[in-house]
């Protein structure tokens, strides 16, 4: 059983619901968050391992903050959290600048959720066999 929280922000209540059934069923604890308004309210009143977002939020977020900007903020708040973006609206310029400016683990096209998984699995076998520094 995995023992790691996900975060998942999307504003697409569909999205939200599908993976929070296919994640659940790994064994991941899974929270939901349809703005980043209200994943930095969860993420500042519970431990989260990993966050996937989208890149795209609608206009409903308050702030108005984008995934991108969302994911900045997590860096700079919670550096040990790992970012993962899920994204329809993926393009080569904003893939490097998610990796290269905001320091995301990873970027998915939506419709790989297979994927998705297989990077989730990934980075948790990390986090639980990571070996302790040699002093």
């Amino acid at each position: 059983m995995n023992e790691d929280t996900i975060l998942i922000v999307d504003d697409s209540y569909d999205w939200r619901k599908t993976l929070f059934g296919m994640l659940s069923d790994e064994g991941f604890v899974v929270v939901l968050a349809e703005s980043a308004l209200d994943a930095l309210g969860i993420l500042n009143s519970r431990s989260i391992d990993i966050v996937i977002l989208d890149i795209r939020m609608d206009d409903s977020d308050a702030e108005n903050m984008d995934g991108l900007l969302l994911a900045a903020e997590i860096q700079n708040k919670w550096p040990s959290i790992k970012v993962v973006i899920l994204t329809a609206y993926g393009t080569v310029e904003t893939v490097r600048v998610a990796f290269k400016k905001y320091k995301v683990t990873d970027y998915i096209q939506k419709n790989e959720t297979e994927k998705l998984v297989d990077v989730l699995r990934q980075l948790s076998y990390k986090k639980k066999n990571k070996s302790p520094k040699k002093v």
